[in-house]
């Protein structure tokens, strides 16, 4: 027989789904954080850009090729 969850809200969700929807909504900001490059800049911040360069190779410079004739 299953007994209702002494721990959940009164809002009726139960405990689980609370802890999912928690693991998911910190997925996504994990997520959106490494795309909008925050975590780079938080890093760059805390460590000085000379020493992030051994590490972390900066983006390649755009090649815009001339032709003349």
């Amino acid at each position: 027989m299953s007994q209702p969850d002494r721990f959940a809200p009164a809002g009726g969700l139960s405990r689980n789904t609370v802890i999912v929807g928690s693991v998911v909504l910190f997925h996504v900001a994990a997520i959106w954080a490494l795309q909008s490059g925050l975590v780079r800049k938080a890093a760059e911040a805390i460590v000085p850009a000379e020493l992030l360069s051994e590490f972390i190779a900066p983006p390649a410079p755009k090649v815009c090729l001339l032709y003349t004739s």
